[in-house]
């Protein structure tokens, strides 16, 4: 039998990308490897944004790695909230699409679709749905 090399050895396949990253924040911490404050948290997440931008106006090729350090680091300040991230998104993404749904019919109301409406409208919209 082989010993275990890497804590990050042996990561589910079949789990979400947020899953896992939840996961390797996890282990991660459990060997110290950690911030200690949640400011340290936010500081990492607005680098990442930074980063981010940067990536998009310079170096177009970067963007996917960027935006990939960003959610990784949202989900770290997920974890240190306590919070399950995939639930908040999961929660998120179904409070959209009600959302969504109720701009669409009162829109069908007015016998009008979302795509013929500009964004004005839709903003209004949109916050009258909150």
């Amino acid at each position: 039998m082989n010993p275990k090399f890497s804590i990050m050895d042996d990561l589910p396949n079949e789990n979400s990308a947020i899953s896992i990253a939840k996961i390797v924040g996890d282990r991660a911490s459990e060997v110290g490897f950690d911030w200690h404050e949640i400011s340290e948290v936010w500081e990492k997440i607005y680098e990442e944004i930074s980063e981010l931008k940067d990536a998009i106006t310079h170096s177009p090729k970067d963007i996917e790695e960027e935006l990939g350090d960003l959610l990784f680091s949202v989900v770290n300040l997920a974890r240190h909230l306590e919070l399950d991230p995939e639930r908040a998104l999961s929660r998120s993404s179904k409070k959209f699409i009600t959302r969504f749904k109720a701009l669409e019919y009162n829109l069908a109301i007015k016998e009008k679709l979302v795509s013929e409406c500009d964004i004005a409208e839709l903003e209004q919209l949109w916050e009258a749905q909150k």
